[in-house]
């Protein structure tokens, strides 16, 4: 009795499957790469989403800035040449920090300020302060994005 019904079911799928195939080979074909495809006809169900369309992000201030301005992205070259080095110093990373301190072993002390400050320590001070205002910036771009 169980045999006799997985035989069916056997035959039945077998069957259903030529007739599949024999209906997409009746559609046209052509030679793609010594392979032999069917051209199938467009869809005519449209499947319905699960969810929503996302909505568009709302741009950044400097994505409103500069398209209000006309400022599209460039491509940039990673290599630059340094006049002082004498050689090609990458645009970022930390071969350039390398030659950054290559090139910086001295600072000049300005005139209006106390010779015995450690000009290296409020270098590195005036690059955490910005580090620091850039992050509070993307902090309130993100935040300004999910209000929205």
């Amino acid at each position: 009795m169980k045999r006799n019904k997985n035989d069916y079911i056997l035959n039945l799928t077998r069957d259903n499957t030529q007739l599949l195939l024999n209906k997409i080979w009746e559609l046209p074909t052509e030679r793609v790469e010594e392979a032999i495809v069917a051209k199938l006809p467009p869809q005519k169900t449209v499947l319905p989403r699960m969810k929503p369309v996302p909505k568009p992000r709302p741009l950044t201030k400097w994505q409103q800035f500069a398209k209000e301005k006309g400022i599209q992205k460039k491509k940039k070259n990673k290599l630059s040449w340094d006049e002082q080095l004498q050689k090609w110093v990458p645009l970022y990373g930390f071969k350039r920090a390398k030659a950054e301190k290559e090139k910086d072993w001295l600072l000049e002390v300005p005139g209006n300020v106390d010779p015995m400050e450690d000009q290296f320590a409020k270098k590195i001070e005036a690059k955490s302060e910005k580090i620091a205002k850039n992050e509070l910036q993307r902090l309130r771009n993100i935040a300004k994005s999910t209000k929205s």
